[in-house]
């Protein structure tokens, strides 16, 4: 069975690796093998769609750049959900 999209989420991109991006409230979100993206410029607004594995996991299903003329540009807040990723501050 084909798993289907289970979240969205929209970023502001800081950083880009072969294995993972960093967004700009310092999230790392880890790249599946086999998904390859185009080179986006530091400060593109990104949009993820993912979904979790049977552990729970985020599984990234694809990113791609978003326009973000229509979003309100708000400030990361210090006290950000970094956990939502699964991953943590390093």
């Amino acid at each position: 069975m084909k798993s289907m999209v289970s979240g969205i989420s929209v970023g502001i991109l800081k950083e880009q690796h072969s294995d993972h991006i960093v967004l700009s409230d310092s999230s790392r979100v880890q790249l599946p093998n086999g998904l390859v993206l185009g080179r986006f410029p530091s400060g593109s607004s990104v949009t993820i769609l993912y979904t979790r594995d049977d552990a729970g996991e985020l599984v990234v299903k694809s990113i791609t750049r978003s326009a973000t003329s229509h979003l309100p540009h708000v400030p990361p807040s210090a006290t950000s959900d970094h956990r939502r990723w699964g991953y943590t501050n390093a």
